[in-house]
């Protein structure tokens, strides 16, 4: 009975013309049987969580990548900044 219900839901997501009909929610709630939906939801539950902490996890090593790569740009171009100042600063006294 439970895996003829949950065709049903699956058949409902495969033939609905946009995925804005029907939320997640609304077709959890049409599923009769506790034991599925319980099994559903929590399915659910668990992969929104998982992707969420994938998600923040990336970006906050993307965002520690970009910041040691700026740093580190920063210190190999000190010294060639410094060198073009003095050189300008060398041309400047000359004028």
């Amino acid at each position: 009975m439970a895996m003829q219900e949950f065709q049903q839901v699956v058949s409902t997501i495969a033939t609905s013309d946009s995925s804005s009909e029907m939320g997640h929610a609304s077709l959890i709630e049409k599923i009769q049987d506790p034991t599925l939906k319980y099994i559903i939801q929590s399915s659910v539950d668990q992969i929104t969580i998982m992707a969420a902490t994938d998600g923040y996890d990336g970006l906050f090593y993307s965002t520690v990548i970009i910041a040691i790569i700026i740093v580190l740009l920063s210190i190999i171009l000190k010294p060639i900044r410094m060198k073009s100042l003095q050189k300008n600063d060398a041309s400047d006294s000359i004028l």
